[in-house]
């Protein structure tokens, strides 16, 4: 059932029925193949006349186990369903032990006779026949062997570093949730023990194939007959759509294959058990689990995720112990079609060979971490600007544009740009792939499909103005007075600079706090596609073109020009456009002050609906073979690995273009508020021209220079040595609704639950000075209280602005402190993004060479892929992993208390703090000026005039015309 519930998490109810009932099906139909099966004669099957014993038989089932065994199996799965809704409670691992409660029945109640010996007893026998003979009839040493068999897989299962979606102390239990988690152990050797009994007293394959798919049938229809019968007692809607046009054609192929592994699992399970006993299985499983996390554990030795070799390497031999003395205490012959001997002699040597790599691989580091990645952010911004600036002349310019465009000539009026960029003396003139890889996609398109959404469906929607070009004049269609107008009065002033040189368009702004197109990946690939190659075509084209330097360019040609001899209508005059155009009547305020209405309020079940609506538009966004388009991550209890293999190394981020990604963070859909509902306004699935000022991941809006008036605000006239030595954040809870699941994986919410509420069983991974060792350093486990007592944080919630039951829980669980400073008196803001936006304060943070920008955030702007992550500002994890090791390399843990029993005397690494508030000062006054944004709107405005019009692929820039 976990693999169904990884890929159609939301119903999971309605997918256990479909699967039961699919398999039953195949399993039934699957006996007609039972002649080719072990066990085809029954009993007296003469394969089980050639072994060494008779196997036991359990006593005759009774006639209530089949129905006992359906009712177990549902309860089972309601047990695994409230497991996996508290799983960030969770015990790992707890499963292993499931083979020492089979082996105990096995035992005691199976009452199983001893296997005769392989050989009469002789006085010559050596030592190694006696303990062979010793093993072969000892009952204690076979329970004692299945038991350190399950320990070990326990140990080696439970060392993956926690994710910080956390049990909330006053709506969870841990005790209750391990409770549950062992309810369910004991369910699984009862149904284990009962299906033994009811299918070892079938005389034939045939027949137990077809009891099996009989009772896998009947559950399906148990488990929905309950909760019909139940629904008007206790609420059971939860896990079914609300309609079955909410399911789709891939949610029943994924059931299919659910359906068709279910049934080859469970009838090879029934095969085997019923020659064998439930034990063997279980044991066979058991191993190969523990043995797969164990390896990969030794061979992530050094890495952050192992924090101790001993650990390591240490479940290996009890595995490998107790799973070779089982081997044979049960008169296991052979795993897999492999002979035990096999076995037993390939196990010392590979025991051998892991302990080996495991003991002689370092754990610790030379030099810190992050003196590396500040050293190579230093070398990486240097090689970026040079790559930004490569051109000194406009014929350069040129080419490179060419270059760097698919061979499509620079836009129109290309020179009085450059010239413009120039006199504002910009240090960035190459360097604009973000403006490249939003306006691509729309090359795919043809000029009056993109016009066409002009008219039809930019009016409908709502929180949207228009900014208007024509006749060289520029204005909006926005009259309110309020936030927004000062925002498109201020994008007016800035295309009045230059507005001259630009062709008539219209813009759409996006006015609401968040990105609004999202365009399946089947869609946007096919027009990325056809923008790339409308590039062929513009060179063919691009020789007639007869635009001089200096000329204006050749206005568009007249649509549905007359046939030669007739009189073509003159096209009616298009009136100025004026200032007092009204906006649209979704854009009108219900209170004029406010500019914007209300969104209206959603209901729980709402709220519920949309945001799984919503996962599937982002699923959908992603290619058909990345991790983002495979379901929703399921797997909240423990740190997702792969997840970030992409853009960290070590703990710490050296991608920050990569952090950001969707489709290859399958995790990061439960750790941020903009994920965990959905927003106010439906997301846009066409592909239509949307100007806003920032998006996430996915999202095809084109980024535009919006300047917010948060960042107007001045910087302190303090040095950085005067500032508070801590890290300093103040958030806010939104108006979203708070679901179960938003209220323990919110950015903000893990934030503050990690730093201020950490229980004491959370822990953090810190990189620290190595005991003994000068300048080498080791990742340690340390309790997330000790670690957080020591370092100088100062975050909190300072205000809620949600309603309800919902936010009363959430202000008990997070508390609430005032905002009474300034963050800018700390050296270290950490900067968080809002529920659906980037962080307000971002500018004014990295414009002030006093305080340090420590960032997290999943949203781009126009000028994010000018910053550079450690030059800049600090990169921090969504996740929160790395933020105590980052944050104690700048403030040093010299004189600051004991960590794990032992002073760490480790010096404040402020120079570079200072260095990197410095130089982000000093680039955002080169690269992030208000000429900067006019420079990066012209050209922005160049391009995209050129792409709504019809002779697009005629028109651009020559020198050779200049």
């Amino acid at each position: 059932m976990r693999m169904c519930i990884s890929r159609r998490y939301e119903w999971p109810r309605l997918s256990s029925v479909l699967i039961f009932l699919i398999s039953g099906g195949l399993t039934w139909g699957s006996s007609y193949l039972a002649k080719w099966l072990p066990g085809a004669d029954g009993r007296f099957d003469e394969s089980a006349l050639k072994g060494t014993f008779e196997a036991s038989v359990p006593a005759r089932p009774r006639r209530y186990y089949v129905p006992l065994l359906v009712f177990m199996v549902f309860l089972r799965l309601e047990v695994f369903h409230q497991v996996t809704a508290q799983l960030q409670c969770s015990t790992p691992g707890v499963q292993s032990l499931l083979c020492t409660l089979l082996v105990f029945y096995d035992i005691y109640y199976c009452r199983r006779p001893l296997p005769p010996p392989e050989r009469p007893l002789e006085p010559w026998d050596s030592a190694w026949e006696d303990v062979k003979r010793w093993l072969n009839g000892a009952h204690v040493t076979m329970l004692l062997s299945a038991l350190i068999l399950g320990y070990g897989t326990f140990l080696a299962v439970d060392q993956e570093p926690p994710s910080t979606f956390f049990c909330s102390t006053l709506l969870d239990s841990r005790v209750l949730t391990l409770a549950l988690q062992l309810l369910g152990l004991f369910l699984d050797a009862a149904i284990a023990i009962i299906l033994h009994r009811i299918l070892s007293w079938t005389k034939t394959t045939k027949l137990r194939l077809r009891t099996l798919g009989v009772i896998q049938a009947l559950t399906g229809v148990f488990i929905k007959v309950f909760q019909i019968l139940a629904s008007p007692f206790i609420s059971t809607d939860e896990g079914y759509p609300t309609s079955i046009r909410g399911l789709d054609s891939l949610y029943f192929f994924d059931i299919f294959i659910d359906s068709f592994t279910f049934t080859a699992l469970i009838g090879s399970l029934a095969i085997l058990v019923c020659e064998t006993s439930p034990s063997v299985p279980a044991s066979v499983i058991t191993f190969i689990s523990g043995m797969s996390a164990a390896y990969q554990n030794v061979m992530r030795i050094g890495q952050w995720q192992i924090h101790s070799k001993f650990a390591a390497i240490l479940p290996l031999y009890f595995i490998a112990t107790g799973f070779g003395s089982l081997l044979y205490t049960a008169n296991i012959r052979s795993v897999l079609f492999v002979r035990r001997v096999v076995i037993v002699v390939v196990l010392p040597f590979f025991l051998l060979g892991m302990t080996l790599y495991g003991a002689l691989k370092s754990d610790t580091v030379k030099g810190h971490p992050l003196e590396r990645e500040i050293y190579n952010a230093r070398v990486n911004g240097d090689r970026w600007l040079r790559q930004a600036s490569t051109s000194d002349s406009l014929r350069i310019a040129a080419e490179v544009y060419q270059e760097r465009h698919y061979g499509r000539l620079p836009p129109p009026n290309f020179d009085k740009w450059y010239e413009f960029a120039k006199e504002r003396k910009s240090v960035i003139i190459d360097h604009f792939e973000q403006m490249e890889s939003d306006i691509l996609p729309f090359w795919g398109m043809k000029p009056e499909m993109i016009r066409k959404a002009y008219d039809e469906r930019i009016p409908k929607e709502p929180r949207m103005a228009v900014v208007t070009i024509q006749d060289k004049k520029a204005i909006h269609n926005y009259m309110w007075d309020d936030e927004n107008k000062k925002m498109l009065d201020a994008i007016i002033d800035m295309i009045h600079g230059f507005v001259e040189h630009l062709s008539d368009m219209k813009i759409p702004i996006n006015l609401a706090d968040q990105p609004r197109v999202l365009t399946p990946w089947t869609d946007l690939i096919r027009y990325t596609k056809a923008g790339r190659n409308s590039s062929k075509k513009f060179k063919l084209l691009s020789s007639r073109s007869e635009e001089s330097a200096g000329g204006p360019p050749p206005e568009p040609p007249k649509p549905d020009a007359a046939p030669e001899g007739q009189k073509q209508e003159e096209p009616p005059k298009q009136e100025e456009p004026k200032q007092e155009i009204q906006p649209p009547a979704q854009n009108q305020p219900a209170e004029p002050q406010l500019g914007l209405p209300p969104a209206a309020p959603q209901s729980n079940a709402m709220a519920y609906a949309s945001t799984k609506a919503f996962r599937e538009l982002e699923a959908s966004v992603c290619p058909a073979d990345s991790p983002g388009r495979s379901g929703l991550h399921w797997n909240i209890r423990d740190f997702c690995s792969d997840c970030v293999k992409f853009h960290s190394e070590d703990q710490f981020i050296f991608s920050w273009a990569e952090s950001k990604a969707l489709c290859d963070q399958q995790d990061i859909t439960r750790l941020h508020s903009f994920h965990l509902s959905a927003p106010k306004i439906d997301p846009i699935q066409e592909l239509i021209p949307v100007f806003g000022r920032s998006k996430a991941d996915g999202f095809n809006d084109i980024l535009i220079p919006l300047v917010p008036p948060e960042d107007e605000a001045a910087d302190l006239n303090k040095p950085f040595r005067q500032r508070k030595d801590a890290l300093y954040w103040r958030g806010a809870i939104g108006d979203r609704p708070i679901s179960d699941e938003a209220l323990r994986g919110s950015h903000k919410n893990r934030l503050v639950h990690l730093v201020n509420n950490a229980t004491v069983v959370d822990e953090v991974t810190m990189l620290l000075v190595a005991p003994a060792q000068k300048n080498y350093f080791a990742y340690e486990a340390v309790r997330a209280a000790e670690a957080n007592s020591i370092l100088p944080f100062n975050v909190g919630i300072a205000e809620y602005d949600c309603q309800g039951p919902a936010c009363d829980v959430a202000r008990a669980e997070l508390g609430q402190v005032p905002a009474d400073v300034d963050p800018l008196e700390h050296r270290y803001v950490f900067l968080l993004d809002e529920d659906s936006a980037p962080p307000r304060d971002f500018l004014r943070t990295i414009r002030s060479a006093g305080s340090v920008p420590f960032l997290t955030s999943v949203f781009g702007e126009w000028y994010s892929e000018r910053l550079i992550p450690w030059l800049h500002f600090v990169p921090i994890d969504l996740r929160y992993h790395a933020l105590h090791s980052t944050l104690a390399y700048f403030v040093g843990l010299n004189g600051k208390g004991k960590v794990n029993g032992r002073t760490i005397e480790t010096e404040s690494r402020w120079e570079d703090g200072e260095w990197i508030a410095t130089q982000g000062k000093r680039w955002a006054e080169q690269a992030i000026r208000r000429e900067d944004m006019e420079i990066y709107l012209f050209r922005l405005l160049l391009e995209w005039g050129r792409v709504v019009r019809d002779d697009r692929d005629s028109i651009g820039f020559r020198m050779d015309k200049a």
